[in-house]
């Protein structure tokens, strides 16, 4: 599924929402500044490591998670390369995370895409005691589809998600997904996930 389900998901809009679900006012986009930084195998967060509360560091192959719609090589010291034999090519963390989402609520992905098919996904989905994965529970990057070749890190407020419902602040974190390339034939080398700590009133753009 691509990012044209930005247009598609929109319907979604008009599904209800219970009251705590609902944010209690306008909320302000946030323009984080992510950089990957090779030497010390770090994201920074405006010149400054994020604050993990949970790491997956994929130099030393997949670290518990697996693939769907693709497979999985590793790139030893470097990463792994998720390569999409289909549509919707994704990573699956672990189920047993019990992260409360408060205390992460910033997910940063570092990648490459190393060879583009055709269109972009990029989604993040979660689960919680409360739900499994759905539409109705995912976001967006901050950022736009990243350039074949060139370094990547994907930034997921997940204080202010762009779409789906907005219970991650109040909940625990269970399992993520990760979808990747939205055309067979793709292929990205992930070395990093992490879920981590940002001020919650961090700047705007």
């Amino acid at each position: 599924m691509s990012l044209t389900r930005r247009g598609a998901i929109c319907g979604l809009a008009a599904a209800p929402l219970c009251a705590c679900d609902k944010p209690d006012g306008p909320v302000q986009p946030w323009r984080p500044r992510l950089e990957w930084r090779a030497p010390s195998r770090q994201i920074m967060l405006d010149e400054a490591p994020l604050e993990a509360v949970k790491l997956w560091d994929f130099a030393g192959g997949p670290a518990g998670f697996t693939a769907e719609g693709g497979a999985l090589s590793r790139r030893p010291g470097d990463g792994v390369v998720l390569r999409a034999d289909t549509g919707d090519a994704k990573l699956r963390s672990p189920g047993d995370l019990a992260v409360p989402g408060i205390q992460a609520n910033l997910v940063a992905v570092s990648l490459v895409r190393l060879r583009t098919a055709g269109a972009w996904d990029g989604a993040l989905y979660y689960v919680t005691d409360r739900h499994g994965e759905s539409a109705r529970f995912m976001n967006l990057p901050t950022e736009a589809p990243p350039p074949e070749g060139a370094d990547a890190v994907l930034a997921y407020d997940m204080a202010a998600p762009q779409m789906g419902g907005r219970d991650w602040m109040g909940a625990v974190i269970r399992q993520i997904r990760w979808d990747a390339e939205g055309a067979a034939g793709g292929e990205v080398l992930v070395r990093q996930i992490v879920m981590a700590r940002r001020p919650l009133e961090a700047p705007g753009p």
